[in-house]
């Protein structure tokens, strides 16, 4: 009987804090973004393709052996990606104050790899992020 009781009182304790964290996570407001959609659409991210595509397009393709060449495709290489590093940079940081701004409490972003498996599209906010991002870049 005593035994009952004790299972009986931690079953409900147990219920009880199951039902407040579900309770206090229903209070978070919580979104996701399609990250690869939003880079790739992404007016200042378009912008560093094409200047990196001219940059490719200046250095005409030679023979391997040719070291001068090779140096200087390793240091186009090197350019593109910090180049690329500091736009995405630039969308984390926007991000970060889009969230910020609209309380959000948790924004996950998808990946090809499937860190998020599914997302309602009513917490969908990659379409009102793109606007945003694209309209703060154009003003620059």
């Amino acid at each position: 009987m005593k035994k009952q009781l004790i299972f009986s009182l931690v079953t409900i304790l147990i219920s009880c804090s199951i039902t407040i964290g579900y309770v206090e996570l229903n209070k978070k407001k919580v979104a996701f973004i399609r990250t690869e959609y939003l880079i790739q659409k992404y007016k200042g991210y378009q912008d560093l393709e094409k200047k990196i595509l001219l940059e490719r397009n200046r250095y005409p393709n030679s023979n391997n052996n040719d070291t001068l060449a090779q140096k200087a495709s390793a240091e186009i290489l090197n350019n593109n990606q910090t180049l690329v590093q500091g736009v995405l940079n630039q969308i984390n940081d926007f991000i970060k104050k889009y969230s910020e701004d609209h309380g959000y409490t948790f924004v996950f972003g998808t990946t090809n790899d499937g860190t998020l498996l599914f997302g309602n599209k009513e917490v969908d906010i990659t379409e009102d992020v793109l606007e945003e991002l694209n309209t703060e870049y154009s003003g620059k």
